[in-house]
């Protein structure tokens, strides 16, 4: 009997335990979730481990697993997030998933997610704890916005893409670790966070964003890698305590191997000449701005990019020799030079951008290469001595404004790419109204002719007196070629 007894106990078990293991299978496809039953005590799965989800949370089923938003427990102090809810994984936290959870602590993640939507834990005041679990690739933009007492975080090495702002106003914040994984620091990214010391910025980043560290107070240390090819407008905006490495009157950023990779600026505005250092990579925006007594400066062949405003005002500056290996100009880098004379634009560039050499009015020559597609809004505005430039064949875009007021200019050659011109592009032409000026079009939409009717040029559409246009061309994508000389 008790031999029997024993037999049955067994079988019993084996059932029980075969039963429990499938109750706490996880659904691994993810098209329809199961019926599905764990045994929970404190909070723990007594069966398979999983960690009980906080009630109330809401659970979207896409593309097979769930995403997670805060549901009924917007006044929860602490959340923890399942890896699973009715068996199939969780892997996401939602768009504004927690948003303004003001009463929110500390939050759990499970390892199973891997993204965090934008604005996800934004305005979460009190937030102090959260773990980023591995396997996380993306954090949305704004996702820690305001997130006032986080004061510490590490971004795992899974991650690639952290989002433009995230961590912007975690006014608590002083210690972050960066996954080597991500290639960018986006605009805003750690703006307004005034107790972040010291910060190393991971080899294989190739771009630090506009504003990324704004009134980041007391930031004294910043190791920006080699890899850092752009940095954005005023990154550094209001760091006021950061350390320099200056050498001949100029201060950079860098690291131990390279400090001088990154020009920041001048020590004194009343410098007559620059000598940069020949590692230099980048020569950030506003470098030089308002240097009016430079009149010469050295950029060697090493730096690849020239920031926004970086030479803008400097009226003194008579020439500037631009190596093949500058690949990016930033808008108005050399606006307002005007003692300015001639410019070569590296074979690198594509575009020359918004305002480049605006009220350059003594530019007499631009040599622009083939490769060039676009001429940015106003980029020669007002470049009052500019003669007759050659526009290259690869040229496909005008932009607005983008010779008014070259009246020196007496004839020129749109070519055959261009397919937009904008308006205003010639306007207020020195040569207007004798007609001077030889044009070429192929497929454009729009055109240049002289002010008087039957001067032999072609017209697509209507343009006034000072060459801007005033129509839509009802013979656009036709192949047009004519020309015109002039009075």
């Amino acid at each position: 009997m008790k031999k029997l007894i024993s037999i049955l106990l067994i079988v019993f078990s084996i059932c029980s335990i075969s039963l429990f293991a499938t109750a706490c299978k996880s659904n691994t496809n993810g098209d329809t979730p199961p019926a599905h039953t764990h045994s929970f005590a404190d909070g723990v799965c007594t069966g398979c481990g999983l960690k009980q989800g906080t009630d109330g949370l809401k659970y979207t089923l896409k593309d097979g697993t769930y995403t997670v938003s805060v549901g009924t427990a917007k006044n929860a102090e602490e959340i923890v997030v399942p890896s699973e809810h009715d068996g199939v994984s969780v892997t996401s936290i939602a768009k504004e998933g927690f948003e303004d959870c003001k009463k929110l602590v500390s939050i759990e993640l499970p390892n199973t997610i891997t993204s965090l939507g934008a604005y996800s834990f934004q305005n979460c005041i009190l937030l102090e704890n959260i773990n980023l679990p591995n396997g996380l690739t993306t954090i949305g933009a704004s996702s820690f916005y305001k997130c006032q007492k986080l004061s510490s975080i590490t971004i795992p090495s899974s991650t690639t893409h952290i989002g433009d702002s995230a961590f912007r106003f975690c006014s608590s914040l002083t210690n972050i670790t960066l996954s080597t994984g991500i290639t960018s620091i986006g605009n805003y990214l750690f703006a307004d966070c005034p107790l972040l010391e010291s910060l190393i910025i991971p080899e294989g980043v190739a771009s630090i964003g506009s504003f990324a560290f704004k009134d980041c107070s007391a930031l004294t240390t910043l190791s920006i890698p080699t890899s850092v090819a752009r940095i954005g407008t005023q990154a550094f905006d209001g760091c006021d305590s950061l350390t320099y490495n200056t050498i001949d009157g100029l201060n950079y950023l860098g690291n131990t191997n390279t400090p001088c990779l990154y020009l920041v600026g001048t020590v004194n505005k009343n410098i007559t000449s620059a000598q940069i250092n020949s590692t230099c990579r980048a020569i950030g925006p506003n470098a030089f701005m308002n240097c009016t007594q430079l009149t010469t400066v050295s950029i060697p062949n090493s730096v690849t990019s020239i920031g926004a405003s970086a030479f803008e005002n400097c009226s003194s500056l008579n020439g500037v020799q631009l190596s093949n290996n500058v690949g990016t100009l930033g808008t108005r880098a050399f606006s307002g030079c005007s003692s300015l004379t001639s410019i070569t634009i590296p074979s690198g560039i594509t575009e020359i951008p918004s305002g480049c050499f605006n009220a350059c009015v003594n530019l007499q020559s631009v040599s622009i290469p083939e490769g060039v597609t676009t001429i940015g809004d106003t980029a020669f505005y007002e470049c009052s001595s500019l003669y007759n430039p050659v526009l290259p064949e690869s040229l496909t875009y005008i932009g607005l404004s983008a010779f008014r007021k070259c009246i020196s200019i007496s004839k020129i050659i749109i070519p055959l790419n261009v397919i937009t011109i904008k308006s205003h592009a010639f306007a207020e032409h020195g040569h207007n109204k004798g007609g001077g000026v030889l044009v070429g079009s192929g497929g454009i939409n729009i055109c240049v002719r002289a002010e008087r009717p039957g001067a032999g040029v072609l017209c697509l559409p209507t343009w006034d007196y000072n060459w801007y246009y005033t129509g839509t061309s009802s013979l656009a994508g036709v192949n047009i070629k004519w020309s015109y000389t002039g009075n």
